[in-house]
């Protein structure tokens, strides 16, 4: 019968447990293990370690040292390997890298200008949009003028509450004279 039973650390609070994790079979006598406290624990896995391996699967420090240098051959073949072929290749791999290089800088040289062509032209949309706030904010004072029956207080609450709100700005200026004395009274109301 297969014993595959797992024991490994867990810090709770102060003190180590070993917990026992079952895999395929438990042996009668690994119960009493279970969730106790072993205060030695982290001295004796510095001493004898908590991933050792026994039986056919170990390995030992030989065998380590052996699969290391192995590893260390074969990426030393592989990189003899690539510097044998890149010198090979060299003499017509400058000429298709040069003009590789060439048609790359183009494109990213007319993506750029592009970019800054599209950004030249956004940033006028938005200065003159801005420019246009800012005209319709000075005529603001005058527009609530108009109204009739409404005091200095009421038109500053007013023009305050719109100034603040892009929308609320284009709506009233687009606005016949007499939807405007509606919209005032709206925001006077707090309906708006």
């Amino acid at each position: 019968m297969i014993n595959c039973i797992y024991l490994f650390m867990l810090h709770c609070d102060t003190e180590y447990k070993i917990v026992c994790v079952v895999g395929c079979y438990v042996h009668p006598g690994a119960a009493k293990w279970q969730n106790t406290a072993m205060p030695s624990f982290k001295e004796l896995s510095i001493i004898f370690g908590k991933d050792r391996a026994t039986g056919n699967m170990a390995e030992n420090l030989e065998d380590v040292v052996e699969e290391l240098n192995t590893e260390a051959a074969d990426e030393l073949s592989l990189q003899e390997d690539l510097q044998r072929s890149t010198h090979s290749d060299e003499s017509t791999s400058k000429k298709r890298k040069k003009g590789n290089v060439e048609s790359l800088l183009e494109a990213v040289y007319a993506a750029s200008d592009r970019i800054a062509n599209q950004f030249e032209a956004s940033t006028k949309l938005l200065i003159a949009a801005e420019e246009d706030m800012m005209q319709k904010k000075k005529q603001l004072n005058d527009e609530l003028s108009k109204i009739p029956n409404l005091t200095v207080l009421q038109k500053l609450q007013v023009a305050k509450k719109i100034a603040k709100d892009e929308d609320l700005m284009i709506l009233f200026f687009a606005a016949p004279a007499e939807e405007k004395i509606v919209f005032v009274n709206g925001i006077l109301d707090n309906q708006i």
